[in-house]
């Protein structure tokens, strides 16, 4: 019987670990108010200007994501992937990493979900996205995350279902495998260089730089 207590209690640990929330975790109230269903979030669409204006002055400048108008931008956004739903995201920009957490609901069984990113530009101007904490309640399960996501994206490329040389599978690519990529991004006939990359106090900053 003293084996069936011992696993009884870590059970209610694993369970415990799993179902705790994180004190950050903090989503923004849905403000059904600020915006027309089905419309993009006056935020975002600045944040969309922001970018595109700056590309195309062909001058440095920063990119500036601030954390409390993000997550205002984003509380209604929804994820359905098979069994498991995300929603109620928040980001936490702090100690050069953006952090993002969510509800996840898998057969009515609800946790939260952390993931931190710390992007990373080496001396060649190379950028990586190191991914430094994958959590589920409190319980840590960054390296078997890293290893299984890595896998699917792996399985997906060889398959055909995603361009490679896409910037964004670039990006998942540097997410997934702490791969090096070419940070660069076009936005019309202008294309801007990451050059640096600042996350803390609440605010996301990336510096860009025009380049051929």
């Amino acid at each position: 019987m003293i084996w069936l207590a011992v696993d009884m209690i870590v059970a209610a640990v694993v369970i415990g670990l799993l179902v705790n929330t994180p004190t950050a975790y903090r989503p923004s109230p849905i403000d059904p108010a600020a915006y027309e269903p089905g419309q993009v979030h006056p935020y975002l669409t600045r944040l969309s200007s922001d970018f595109y204006n700056g590309a195309q002055m062909q001058e440095p400048f920063d990119f500036v994501v601030d954390q409390d108008r993000f997550n205002q931008a984003i509380a209604d956004w929804f994820e359905q992937a098979n069994d498991v739903s995300l929603y109620c995201p928040a980001v936490v920009f702090q100690g050069g990493s953006a952090v993002f957490m969510a509800t996840a609901d898998l057969k009515g069984f609800e946790f939260i979900v952390t993931i931190a990113v710390e992007p990373r530009i080496d001396a060649q101007g190379m950028m990586s996205l190191h991914v430094n904490k994958v959590k589920v309640g409190s319980m840590a399960l960054t390296p078997i995350a890293r290893l299984i996501a890595g896998q699917m994206y792996g399985q997906r490329v060889a398959e055909g279902l995603i361009d490679a040389d896409h910037w964004r599978a670039k990006l998942a690519a540097g997410l997934l495998g702490a791969e090096t990529f070419d940070p660069v991004i076009k936005a019309e006939d202008k294309k801007v260089r990451v050059q640096a990359v600042s996350a803390d106090r609440g605010k996301l900053v990336v510096r860009f730089a025009p380049t051929r």
